[in-house]
């Protein structure tokens, strides 16, 4: 396991190679990378900030949601679904993005295994996720659903 002074963005990028995904540094602190799910023809995007002592990794506008004036019902959806879900969790950004999160703690280092099992679920709660929620917007709000 890597000691806190030694883990750095390097790391997460060996890491990523390890992982199998391809990726482009944005500045000194953050990585960009995807993963497409074929079953729904979806590419999420998956950014990937370094502020030590955490790692957050996020799906920016997971959906887009343009009435907000339905947000307050979606935010209590999705309040039930943070509660059901482990690790990642449903945020609200200061722009009303809808957006998936995971705030990986690093202060003593990170091993591979934890990199890889936190991808897995954050991947895993993207794809499972994303169909029912299209689906429970369609039903409710018929709102912009930003499909590809």
């Amino acid at each position: 396991m890597a000691e806190y002074n030694e883990f750095n963005l390097d790391v997460i990028k060996n890491y990523l190679g390890k992982y199998g995904w391809e990726y482009r540094e944005v500045n000194t602190d953050i990585l960009i990378t995807d993963f497409l799910n074929e079953g729904i023809e979806k590419n999420f995007p998956l950014f990937i900030r370094f502020s030590p002592p955490w790692i957050r990794i996020n799906i920016p506008t997971f959906l887009d949601i343009k009435d907000e004036s339905k947000l307050t019902e979606l935010a209590l959806h999705l309040l039930r679904l943070n509660y059901l879900t482990r690790k990642a969790f449903f945020a609200l950004t200061e722009k009303d993005d809808l957006t998936l999160c995971m705030d990986l703690f690093v202060g003593n280092g990170l091993d591979y295994e934890h990199f890889e099992a936190a991808l897995d679920i954050i991947t895993y709660v993207a794809e499972s996720s994303y169909p029912p929620l299209m689906e429970y917007i369609a039903q409710k709000f018929d709102i912009n659903k930003g499909e590809d």
